[in-house]
């Protein structure tokens, strides 16, 4: 009989260099929501709302429909880039803002922290 062991790795497993998303206590809270078609989207990047569609896109400082206003977190990626397509987003979270993806129209997530804890999104780091 083999001496393999089989079932959870072990703590000496994990990369030291493994930055979390989550940095908090807060209760999650999360949805699905639809992200307009021509859009791809990454893990953790940040999404406004298109005003007059009630769909989510890529928060851009410089939009004016509505998705300026940074609203949810991408949890996973999403392909829209032809059809309209579902995304679980994170509604309120604490988290890690190194890791969330910006549009380079935001010159850092600072810019994008008050709007974010409007919504119950807020941004911090581990100590």
């Amino acid at each position: 009989m083999s001496n393999t062991n089989y079932g959870m790795a072990s703590s000496t497993d994990v990369s030291e260099n493994y930055v979390p998303f989550i940095t908090g206590e807060k209760q999650q809270i999360t949805d699905t929501v639809t992200v307009a078609s021509g859009n791809e989207v990454a893990q953790y990047t940040v999404l406004g709302r298109v005003t007059d569609t009630d769909k989510y896109v890529p928060c851009v400082k410089t939009a004016t429909d509505g998705s300026q206003v940074p609203r949810r977190i991408a949890i996973y990626a999403a392909d829209a880039a032809s059809a309209d397509a579902l995304c679980a987003v994170y509604c309120e979270v604490e988290c890690n803002p190194t890791q969330i993806v910006l549009d380079e129209s935001w010159a850092s997530p600072d810019e994008v922290k008050e709007l974010l804890a409007d919504q119950g999104i807020y941004l911090r780091e581990l100590a």
